[in-house]
């Protein structure tokens, strides 16, 4: 009669741990890695599930919704795990498109318990502090083109990196425009010289290509001018000795098509679309909670083996990773200094050829290894694959692909 008790009293315990079977760390893996399939510990079968599903799969660029996550949609679930993860994911939307008082907002809905247990996963960002900034405010949606130097031939050199010219402040100056920084960041020296106000709130960045992280401050420019749009009121990382256009900044815009010789923004629909239908390959977005680390990624297969590349125009390489097991070992060792938000450095690195497989299509490419490297993904699609591939990111609604350059415009 016991063991049945005991038997009974387990099953109770497990069914009263239902309720509180999801962890905040496996709904950031989802947003790492979207997929229709079910959430652990989530019933998508419940209201309260499909919301937070459908704000995963939003946020991953894998499905849109029909209309933006918003605070009433994370306080109408019951759940009150699934509460704290739809409002974890709502404030790293808000602060990517610097909507401010929104975050402010959010974050002031929820409890001391709440917030308790969110501490890990959002940024240390003051409500208080952001109430006396503003929200970020694009001028218009312009086609405009950028044209990027290419010495007068369709052969990319470490000269051609995808710089643009801006004006921060109404200063100009030149910035990368890097699908590989998920925050934009003004270097310390550029900061000073534009008037960049800093903020009171601490921030740490991580670069692929150093170990250590750099500790900075948030900052507010009041205008970057970029090809004629004018954004205002942008919350910026200062610090480091690079300034780099992120992706917050570049999902700003009503669509983005990145080219080895131009960069095009805010195509009409009708353009835009009739590249999207010449894609090889769906791209995705990547993200913890609070978007402070975001990537853009593909699915494809580097030797045969099945794997997540992601895509970084500030990357001179074709392909690269840190693996060292990727090809045949050794070949064409050398050093290299690397210039990251870090300063100037020296790596190791080694060349080699793969087999590079995306949308059904194979070829025979160029891979660095970068000895000690930890990528965000196993592998990176750097600036050289601009030669033969064009980013397509429809911003607006809410996906992007990648597409080979030979495929008619």
């Amino acid at each position: 009669m016991r063991r049945n008790n005991a038997a009974l009293c387990l099953i109770v315990f497990l069914l009263s741990m239902h309720a509180s079977a999801l962890e905040l760390q496996d709904v950031q893996a989802k947003l790492y890695a979207p997929t229709a399939s079910k959430l652990k510990g989530v019933d998508t079968s419940t209201l309260d599930g499909r919301v937070l599903l459908s704000a995963v799969l939003a946020r991953s660029q894998y499905k849109k919704t029909s209309a933006k996550l918003s605070l009433t949609d994370c306080v109408s679930i019951i759940d009150e795990s699934l509460a704290i993860a739809c409002k974890l994911i709502l404030l790293g939307n808000s602060l990517n498109d610097g909507r401010l008082d929104t975050y402010a907002t959010v974050l002031e809905s929820m409890s001391i318990g709440q917030r308790r247990q969110a501490g890990s996963f959002i940024a240390e960002l003051d409500a208080d502090v952001l109430k006396s900034l503003h929200d970020r405010q694009v001028s218009f949606f312009e086609n405009v083109q950028i044209e990027l130097n290419s010495e007068g031939n369709d052969f990319l050199k470490s000269s051609t990196e995808p710089l643009i010219d801006v004006e921060i402040n109404g200063a100009r100056t030149q910035a990368l425009f890097d699908t590989g920084a998920s925050v934009t960041i003004i270097s310390e020296s550029d900061a000073l010289r534009f008037g960049v106000e800093l903020v009171k709130l601490p921030v740490r960045v991580k670069s692929y290509y150093s170990q250590e992280p750099l500790n900075a401050n948030y900052g507010m420019v009041k205008k970057i001018k970029i090809a004629g749009i004018d954004v205002e009121n942008v919350l910026v990382v200062v610090g480091g000795s690079l300034s780099l256009i992120g992706l917050d900044l570049i999902s700003s815009f009503d669509n983005v098509v990145i080219r080895s010789d131009r960069i095009v923004l805010n195509l009409p629909v009708s353009e835009i679309e009739k590249l999207e239908a010449q894609c090889m390959a769906k791209v995705f977005l990547g993200s913890t909670y609070s978007r402070q680390t975001q990537f853009l990624y593909l699915l494809a297969e580097v030797n045969g083996k099945k794997t997540a590349v992601s895509i970084d125009t500030g990357n001179p390489y074709y392909l690269s990773g840190g693996e060292s097991k990727v090809g045949p070992a050794g070949q064409n060792q050398r050093s290299k200094i690397f210039t990251d938000v870090n300063g100037a450095h020296s790596r190791s690195i080694a060349d080699t050829a793969v087999l590079l497989k995306m949308g059904g299509v194979s070829k025979s490419v160029s891979y660095t290894t970068l000895a000690e490297q930890q990528y965000l993904t196993p592998h990176v699609l750097g600036w050289a694959a601009f030669q033969d591939h064009e980013l397509i990111w429809n911003t607006h609604e809410t996906r992007a692909c990648y597409k080979d350059k030979s495929q008619v415009q």
